[in-house]
């Protein structure tokens, strides 16, 4: 019942009696309950990541029930958990815009709930080892190529939390949205990181897995310090210091190593009572759930709504310094007036490859009565015009499709156990001036054994190369070798 001034004049008294006779001082008990900081107390000081591992779980089974409240029995391809990993072993590769040797760490992966098998990942190098909504949307496509759609992709908010997964909110609606992934699939975001469990939990096994192969950084600041100072001087520009790691293209295959080990290790888990399982075999038999042609646009990074101006759509994305412009009207007789609300989805790095145009004009424009988020059609991406043009034959155009945005990205998927078809290997490389190649190793063979390269108009190419045995590969290496200075890139 003592109030405070009361209570520091008792603690004082005590400390002086203690140093006084030298001892260390006589709390009673109640004062040192009052006093005692619990775990959780402490964890939710320090902040909501550290109160989570200390927080009630609540243990997950191998069900998941729907919104109708049905429950289902998970499976291979049930649901999916996506999250990026900062590599141990940092990753060279040379920057496409500037040509310089550069560091990163930035990887995303993907692996399937049921199983606990990884399906792929990719390695990103980007200015600030950074990654964009670009990369979230490329890495996804693959995987769903590789393996097909799962019935629920589970990924965490921030970056993943965007238009690109979520889509465009519809003027005039409070929850409606266009152009999410919603379409083909259920998505569920997770706010802590408790909600991906599995795949956070996977990563320490993935990092141990590929410890020392290369220079390893470790997981906590200056664990190594030989490998962290050669990792801050390659970040200050010091190629040198740079060549010591992984070129990203090894640093691809190297984490492909240890994610098939990873697959084949028999594991105990609680889903399966006392049973061993080994995620590969679980995996074995999944069902391939494919995308339908028609929905392939909802996996395009850049999804918004528009305006269409004197027959063309234009708009200026994040990073990229030029604004992208499409033209519409007079693709495939189609005719929007002045004004006109669109929905467009297209992708920065690839933007050759067209705008996909869709109705959001709910107004009197709306002369033929389209509905809501209605295909309209492919616009073309725009070219500028010479500002004279003395050739007597057809005008000349140069694409305008420069974008700052340079990256190397090397994708590569896990393939089934037994599998018939060798896994899939994507490298590519954009210099963010409409100049980009990309190299597909593995996959189904294709009728024609001399991929060919289709040049574009304007500065830029894109180049897809295929090859599906290993006798090939020296070609195929040559081939890409060859692509890449073409394109200027060193």
């Amino acid at each position: 019942g003592q109030g405070p001034a009361a209570q520091r004049e008792l603690i004082m008294a005590e400390l002086d009696h203690a140093a006084r006779r030298r001892r260390q001082p006589n709390w009673p008990l109640s004062l040192r309950q009052a006093g005692h900081v619990t775990v959780e107390e402490e964890a939710l000081f320090r902040g909501p990541k550290h109160f989570g591992e200390v927080e009630l779980v609540e243990r997950r089974g191998n069900t998941w029930i729907d919104e109708e409240g049905s429950r289902h029995v998970l499976a291979p391809n049930s649901i999916w958990e996506s999250d990026d990993m900062s590599l141990n072993e940092p990753f060279s590769y040379t920057d496409p815009e500037t040509g310089r040797i550069r560091t990163g760490r930035q990887t995303l992966c993907t692996i399937d709930v049921f199983s606990a098998a990884w399906l792929g990942a990719t390695p990103i190098g980007r200015d600030r080892d950074a990654y964009r909504m670009e990369d979230i949307a490329d890495f996804m496509w693959h995987c769903v190529q590789a393996h097909g759609l799962p019935l629920l992709w589970r990924l965490e908010r921030g970056c993943w939390e965007n238009t690109f997964v979520d889509g465009v909110p519809i003027p005039g609606t409070t929850s409606e949205t266009w152009g999410g992934l919603d379409g083909v699939m259920r998505i569920v975001h997770t706010f802590k990181s408790r909600g991906k469990g599995l795949i956070e939990s996977s990563f320490n096994l993935l990092q141990d897995l590929t410890a020392h192969r290369s220079l390893t950084i470790g997981r906590s600041r200056g664990e190594f310090e030989a490998a962290t100072k050669a990792f801050l001087r390659a970040g200050r520009g010091n190629e040198r210091e740079a060549s010591k790691f992984w070129e990203i293209g090894q640093a691809a295959d190297e984490l492909v190593n240890a994610m098939e080990r990873f697959n084949l290790r028999p594991k105990t888990r609680r889903a399966f009572g006392r049973d061993t399982v080994v995620p590969a075999d679980l995996y074995r038999e999944a069902p391939m759930r494919r995308c339908p042609e028609s929905e392939a646009w909802r996996f395009l990074p850049i999804k918004r709504m528009a305006t269409v101006r004197q027959g063309c759509i234009e708009c200026v994305v994040d990073h990229y310094p030029l604004p992208f412009r499409f033209r519409l009207n007079g693709c495939d007789g189609i005719y929007l007036e002045h004004g006109h609300s669109v929905f467009i989805a297209f992708h920065p790095g690839r933007p050759m490859e067209g705008c996909h145009v869709f109705n959001a004009e709910r107004g009197t424009r709306n002369r033929d009565g389209m509905a809501m988020g209605q295909r309209i059609g492919l616009a073309v991406m725009a070219e500028d015009a010479p500002q004279i043009n003395l050739r007597p034959e057809a005008r000349e155009f140069s694409a305008r499709k420069n974008a700052n945005a340079a990256v190397r990205t090397e994708f590569r998927e896990i393939a089934k156990a037994g599998g018939r078809e060798p896994a899939v290997s994507r490298s590519e490389v954009r210099d963010g001036w409409g100049q980009s190649a990309e190299i597909r190793r593995g996959g189904r063979a294709v009728a024609s054994d001399d991929a060919t390269v289709t040049p574009r108009s304007g500065r830029g190419s894109n180049r897809i190369e295929e090859t599906f045995t290993d006798e090939d590969m020296a070609e195929l290496e040559a081939r890409e070798r060859a692509a890449i200075e073409a394109l200027g890139i060193v």
